[in-house]
């Protein structure tokens, strides 16, 4: 028997056809997201189930750490699409891959937020830059110049200063990419397509030595909006990233809430370096006491259940806070006074009884 959707996928793409039902697979993300968090869990889901740029940000977006991938073909396409947080899973053998790996640990990626003016006339131009850092942590700016072509279509151009790069000539900017961006009616860009980003790179190496530039610029957001609009309103810019990192040192190192071990560095960056443990027991009852306020298991002691903090049963880990002052001192403070004057009253009414004893005594005598 033909369902109705079954014959319409027939009649609009023919057969055979993969057809995913986005609702149930947002679902399912969902639902696992939700298990590995009631656990503590890092999730790092494997791309083979799929092998879909876009399925893998669904799945970051629903709290993912990262992916995982089996190839490096397969992490070179992650990465193609935007996604900087992969975990290759196989061993990478021969000087072939290990230069692939390379290239795909330098990748940057850049966002440039703007409005290109739908009033301008053909021949205008607009131009932003963008600072970028190298290898070396070097930062080298580069602007990226709109040119009205057409109504609705503007050409870019993404240039580097001359001087920063091998055998450039100084004052003369180096053209790295260029391209067209096309809008509809509305001023919402349509091409390029979201998932799909600009490359931007250097071939002939750079100046201070540093490796060639090779970076992603991103024309939609992580939800697939678009950075770069055509309104009529004057061309201007509304903010710009990279993900480059600039040379650092360690300033400090903390202990967050949840257990994070973070550290901070001179160029105002931070980094999670590690994250404590925690451990529940279903019988503590059953811990041995030893030396300066610590325990180890006993013989009737239940597995340790171990895992992040917060998380099941187990106990939170809060930044700041001594061992000694594991207590409210307001709260304890105030249980005190009510102790006290507790005290004081039953200590009166003990002193007038025995007052009573005494009259009554005497009396009988």
């Amino acid at each position: 028997m033909t369902t109705p959707l079954a014959a319409r996928i027939a009649r609009e793409y023919g057969t055979p056809a993969a057809v995913i039902d986005m609702d149930r697979v947002e679902r399912n993300i969902a639902r696992v997201q939700a298990a590995c968090d009631k656990v503590g869990l890092a999730n790092r889901p494997h791309i083979k189930t799929h092998k879909s740029p876009m399925l893998a940000r669904l799945q970051i977006e629903a709290g993912a750490k990262g992916i995982t991938c089996q190839k490096l073909g397969e992490a070179e396409v992650m990465a193609d699409a935007g996604i900087d947080d992969i975990l290759i899973s196989y061993n990478l053998l021969g000087e072939e891959k290990m230069a692939r790996l390379g290239a795909l640990q330098l990748k940057a990626n850049m966002t440039v937020a703007a409005n290109l003016n739908a009033s301008a006339t053909v021949g205008d131009s607009f131009s932003a830059p963008v600072q970028v850092v190298d290898s070396l942590g070097n930062t080298h700016t580069l602007t990226v110049n709109f040119t009205n072509t057409a109504p609705l279509t503007w050409k870019y151009d993404v240039t580097i200063p001359g001087e920063d790069l091998t055998g450039g000539t100084a004052g003369t900017p180096s053209s790295l990419t260029t391209g067209t961006l096309t809008f509809d009616s509305g001023g919402i860009l349509t091409s390029p397509t979201a998932g799909t980003p600009i490359n931007v790179a250097t071939t002939t190496g750079l100046a201070d030595g540093a490796a060639d530039l090779n970076i992603d610029w991103n024309l939609f957001d992580s939800t697939s909006s678009p950075l770069i609009t055509q309104y009529a309103s004057a061309s201007t810019t509304t903010g710009s990233t990279q993900d480059g990192i600039q040379a650092a040192t360690v300033t400090g190192v903390s202990l967050q809430d949840g257990g994070m071990l973070v550290a901070t560095f001179s160029n105002g960056a931070h980094r999670t370096l590690a994250q404590l443990a925690v451990a529940s027991i279903s019988n503590p009852d059953t811990l041995l006491a030893v030396n300066n306020n610590q325990y180890v298991v006993g013989v009737g002691t239940t597995t340790p259940s171990i895992g992040a903090s917060g998380t099941s049963t187990r106990g939170n880990i809060v930044s700041g806070a001594l061992e000694a002052s594991n207590v409210d001192m307001a709260t304890e403070l105030t249980n005190l006074i009510v102790f006290q004057r507790g005290y004081q009253a039953d200590s009166k009414a003990i002193t007038a009884i025995d007052q009573m004893q005494q009259t009554l005594l005497a009396m009988n005598l």
